[in-house]
């Protein structure tokens, strides 16, 4: 049976599932087919390569205005602007297609996500894009790289009322007055701020003492930003997760009522144990995810002692003494679903924390356990060339059976390979193999979970409730 002789929205339904570039290629099957996948290949468009790439685009839309409407999500990366990476480090961009891409801004009213890099020199440029963003009625998530004030001036003209605002600082900008031009959008729920400095030189400390309420974020990400955390806890009294990377504070004292000050509970908290030194967080937390523990053992423990998580994700090098993984155990006792990334460094002791730590573990109440072995040192070319099967490979059948056995309320554990560089608890990772525990007359029996449950499983687990 032909494809395309199926009914219409039976065809529609099928090729809504599919991605903008297949339906691209659908479209280019024949009439009918360009009917159909014109809409879905339009709905999302990334431009990346060059300002010929934005021209050719922008007249293509331009050319017949019933497109337009079919363009819901618009990301326009640095690539485009012909810009490496950062934009501080290069003196020019190519804003040669600027005037082209003001006159398509102005038409697409049905707009509701849109990302551009190069943000502050791109309108400084055209000041027309400025103000046909400020003027998309349906706008719902932006993202605007590379800002300074001309940008920071954009957000507070919005006539959308924004959910979702990603928002990239141009180094060395001090923005003091960041979260008060934001003032007018009410309904941000989640917000990710990065290279934010609210450091104000008239001021002792050097940092502002205040922000604006904003009790609708739920969700705060801050990367490479300077500020103190008391400030978030007053002014997002409702914040459910939180993300911190390189977050810095030059206020070494503060008063007695904001010292201890936290959230009563968090669903979600990641970041590495220098952030979380800045930053004291001594609520309940429900997924702890921390990221860089290396050196710093001791306080680690402590974050999860004070967090007291239900779901944790831990790298942590094998090399590591059993007394840290005595005082583990301790720390961990409310733990139910544990992460583990095992870093295998020079000295390569992979053999001594199979045939050590599993038995430690068994304290735990935990149901379920993913273990990623990562080689943080480069070994031989040919063996970096040849991916590891989990589900073949010796070593990882040993490290899923020693494990299996030696926690008898296992239900399922979960083995993956990364190398270095990569983060194994990355939600844009690739699922791990997943295994399903079964005990009968006293055997630890290991069953592999089909591809299309392991590939949910986790998301399952983390937001089980235990």
């Amino acid at each position: 049976m032909a494809l395309l002789s199926l009914n219409y929205d039976v065809l529609s339904a099928i090729v809504e599932q599919t991605d903008p570039c297949s339906a691209l290629k659908l479209s280019m099957v024949s009439r009918r087919a360009y009917e159909l996948g014109i809409t879905q290949a339009l709905a999302s468009v990334t431009l990346s390569r060059s300002q010929l790439q934005v021209s050719a685009f922008c007249q293509f839309m331009l050319a017949d205005r019933s497109r337009l409407p079919y363009l819901r999500e618009l990301t326009i990366e640095t690539g485009a602007f012909g810009v490496a990476r950062y934009i501080e480090f290069q003196r020019s961009a190519d804003f040669s297609a600027a005037a082209e891409l003001a006159d398509l801004l102005e038409r697409t009213h049905r707009l509701r996500c849109l990302s551009i890099a190069c943000f502050e020199d791109l309108i400084a440029s055209e000041p027309r894009i400025a103000n046909a963003i400020c003027a998309l009625p349906d706008l719902v998530e932006i993202r605007l790289h590379n800002c300074g004030q001309l940008a920071l001036g954009v957000l507070s003209r919005m006539r959308s009322s924004l959910r979702k605002l990603t928002f990239t600082v141009l180094f060395n900008k001090k923005f003091p007055a960041f979260f008060h031009r934001l003032q007018s959008q009410d309904r941000v729920e989640t917000l990710d701020v990065v290279h934010l400095d609210l450091s104000d030189g008239s001021l002792p400390d050097g940092e502002v003492h205040e922000i604006p309420s904003m009790p609708s974020v739920r969700s705060l990400s801050l990367r490479g930003s300077t500020a103190r955390m008391s400030l978030f806890v007053r002014a997002m009294p409702n914040l459910q997760r939180l993300r911190l990377s390189d977050v810095y504070t030059r206020a070494q004292s503060a008063p007695d009522s904001q010292k201890n000050a936290c959230w009563t509970r968090l669903a979600y908290l990641k970041g590495s144990v220098p952030d979380l030194q800045q930053w004291t967080v001594t609520c309940t937390v429900r997924w702890l995810q921390l990221g860089l523990t290396a050196y710093h053992y001791d306080t680690a423990l402590d974050i999860i002692r004070r967090t007291t998580p239900t779901i944790l994700s831990l790298p942590v090098e094998t090399k590591v003494a059993a007394t840290f993984w005595t005082q583990f155990v301790d720390a961990a006792s409310g733990v139910r679903y544990l992460e583990l990334c095992l870093d295998e460094g020079k000295v390569q002791k992979l053999s001594w924390w199979l045939d050590h730590i599993p038995t430690l573990l068994r304290a735990l109440s935990i149901s379920s356990i993913f273990l990623c072995v990562r080689h943080t040192q480069r070994i031989g070319a040919e063996e970096d060339s040849k991916p590891v099967d989990v589900r073949s490979d010796r070593t990882c059948q040993t490290i899923r059976e020693r494990v299996a056995a030696a926690i008898p309320a296992l239900k399922y554990i979960a083995i993956a390979i990364a190398t270095r560089g990569e983060d194994p608890f990355d939600e844009h990772q690739k699922a791990p193999v997943w295994w399903q525990v079964s005990r009968m007359s006293g055997l630890t029996m290991l069953n592999i979970v089909p591809p299309e449950k392991g590939a949910t499983l986790r998301e399952h687990l983390v937001n089980t409730n235990y």
